[in-house]
């Protein structure tokens, strides 16, 4: 028999939409948050149930995704939209009669953010996390383009969790999705999506940097990089480079990275990110 939960998106943007979206197909009842009118008319218009976090109580949600923007500002990543946000779903916990309600932060924050978060939900609910309450995180990878596409067609689904209870509701909710489901630790989980963005963000400046090179030497850059992708061991071997074997070393490796920087060097070519490569590899070396 399928589990019905009711469940509160608070930030019901791209990433709460789709997520609220796509539960909602699902069969689940959920309730949209946001302090963007504009969002919630949209969601309003489209069938949605729409409420204030301060109605909460009114709803009784099992589930309580929290998909708040995090912005990184010249001081460093802002969480004080979090920060309240948290002390209101506090106020929630401590009034609620919901058995074991779970919050899960699907925002992308720095490694011991969710730690954080449980010191406040617990100073301002006067609750025990893990004996009244989980808290999980639940990384995401939407594309703005196909956010709700992507939230039901899943590459793999992460729980972050210290929780078995936290964690077997959200297995149960998710489920109906994907069965592949993987659960690590808390700040596994937090470092996890960082590595995923910032390893998309080094091959999308890897192939900048070579279309850069190429196109000062009269190279045709769309001939060369399919092939590169089919050729490299970095592309069909999943697991390339990700195991503890230390810096990369062999006939080919050492010498192609110097020797290609100094014949970019040679032709007044900026190549930043292979000297960088180059110095990691150096370090690496050390250790």
């Amino acid at each position: 028999m399928k589990i019905v939960y009711t469940i509160a998106i608070i930030g019901s943007g791209v990433i709460g939409g789709a997520t609220g979206t796509g539960f909602a197909s699902l069969g689940n009842i959920v309730i949209f948050i946001d302090n963007n009118p504009d969002t919630l008319a949209r969601l309003t218009r489209n069938g949605h149930t729409t409420s204030s976090i301060n109605e909460l109580p009114q709803h009784n949600p099992n589930i309580i995704f929290m998909c708040l923007p995090i912005p990184t500002t010249y001081k460093g990543v802002d969480l004080s939209a979090l920060e309240n946000t948290l002390c209101s779903v506090a106020e929630y916990l401590a009034t609620t009669e919901t058995d074991y309600p779970i919050i899960v932060l699907r925002s992308t924050a720095p490694i011991g953010t969710t730690h954080s978060a449980i010191r406040l939900l617990e100073k301002y609910s006067g609750k025990k996390c893990g004996q009244n309450f989980g808290v999980c995180v639940n990384p995401e990878y939407l594309r703005e383009r196909y956010a709700e596409d992507d939230f039901l067609n899943p590459h793999v689904v992460i729980i972050g969790s210290e929780d078995t209870k936290a964690t077997k509701r959200l297995t149960e909710l998710y489920i109906t999705i994907t069965d592949n489901i993987a659960v690590i630790g808390i700040r596994e989980a937090e470092q996890h999506k960082y590595i995923h963005n910032l390893y998309n963000a080094c091959k999308i400046s890897f192939f900048n940097e070579h279309r850069y090179v190429c196109n000062v030497l009269g190279i045709d850059a769309d001939t060369v990089f399919p092939l590169v992708v089919e050729s490299s061991e970095a592309s069909w071997n999943p697991i390339y480079g990700t195991k503890d074997m230390g810096a990369f070393c062999g006939s080919c490796l050492p010498k192609d990275t110097k020797g290609f920087l100094k014949f970019a060097k040679q032709h007044a070519l900026s190549m930043p990110l292979l000297e960088a490569i180059i110095v990691v590899n150096e370090r690496t070396k050390s250790v």
